[in-house]
């Protein structure tokens, strides 16, 4: 998966819960990394816990891309906005 499908998913984040961005990843059996062991910084809240889970997915493994994928899949269920009638409000439009 590429570093900018990712990206694209972590600015998805921004518009979700911190519990629903937790949620979703544990759902799907992925654990958190250490705050102290996180590389990357940024002040959204919701993006660091995005990438709590995200480093600590091993991206070489499609076993692991599979369930991420199913993760994402769930990013994009909790994002839609029910006035656009089941349409996600994607966040590069």
């Amino acid at each position: 998966m590429s570093p900018a499908t990712r990206n694209a998913f972590r600015s998805l984040a921004t518009d979700l819960t911190v519990r629903i961005v937790a949620e979703l990843r544990e759902d799907h059996g992925f654990a958190p990394v250490p705050p102290d062991e996180l590389k990357y910084q940024d002040p959204a809240q919701r993006r660091t816990e995005f990438m709590l889970y995200a480093e600590g997915v091993d991206w070489s493994d499609p076993n692991q891309v599979r369930r991420v994928l199913l993760v994402f899949e769930d990013f994009i269920r909790a994002y839609r906005n029910p006035d656009d009638q089941g349409t996600p409000k994607w966040p590069w439009r």
